[in-house]
Order: C-alpha cells, then sequence, then structure tokens
C-alpha cells in the first residue's frame, strides 16, 4: 500500500484499494496484465470510510490502547477480496477470521440474555 487516506465516496464499504492518483486504474491494470502486457508496479492506496462503524470500532480500539492488527489484516485482506484479488495468504486470512470470531461469539456467550 503506498498510502492511506479518508474519503467521503464510500457509502457502505469500510475500505477500498484504489489506484494512486494518476496511477492506472486497478481494473485496468488486471485487464493489461491478463493480455501480456505489462505496466509498471502500481501500490494501490487504502481508502477508508471515516463514518462506517468499523472503523468506528478501530479508532476505539486504539484509543483504549488495543492490538487492532489482527482485525486491520482481515480488513485489509476483505479489501483485496473486493478488488478482485484472493488474500496474499488465504490459510492466514482464514485463520485470523476464525479466530476473531470466536473471540466474538465468546464475548456475546457471556453476556446476559436480553429480556424482550
Amino acid at each position: 500500500m503506498s498510502d492511506i487516506r479518508a474519503t467521503d465516496r464510500l457509502v457502505n464499504s469500510a475500505m477500498v484499494l484504489t489506484a494512486p492518483e494518476g496511477g492506472p486504474d486497478l481494473q485496468l491494470q488486471k485487464l493489461m496484465q491478463r493480455s501480456g502486457q505489462s505496466l509498471p508496479p502500481v501500490t494501490p492506496v487504502l481508502e477508508l470510510n471515516p463514518a462506517h462503524p468499523i472503523i468506528h470500532h478501530l479508532a476505539g480500539l486504539v484509543k483504549d490502547g488495543k492490538s487492532v492488527d489482527t482485525l486491520a489484516h482481515i480488513l485489509l485482506d476483505v479489501a483485496s477480496i473486493q478488488n478482485g484479488e484472493p488474500p496474499k495468504d488465504v490459510n492466514a486470512f482464514s485463520r485470523r477470521l476464525m479466530d476473531y470470531l470466536a473471540g466474538g461469539v465468546e464475548t456475546a456467550g457471556t453476556e446476559a440474555p436480553s429480556k424482550d
């Protein structure tokens, strides 16, 4: 990743990988590669949606001094998937995702049931 920046163009997504300004679009790069033409490597930019609940959650974790490494890795892999690319290490992505979900399941299991 060449840069990280906030964007207001995202509505439902927490983040997206885009081409740097003035660089070829990421989809164009893929098309050129598939056709056997080469372009100089372009490192994508990570655009964050500051209004998204996941980004708020990450910011809260950082503010509380907690690690965001696992969730950040998961989100970067998801951004790659949304861009049509598999995670660089599918097994590591799966393991991080399952561990993160298991933590949520354990936490959810300790909460008192709601009395609706």
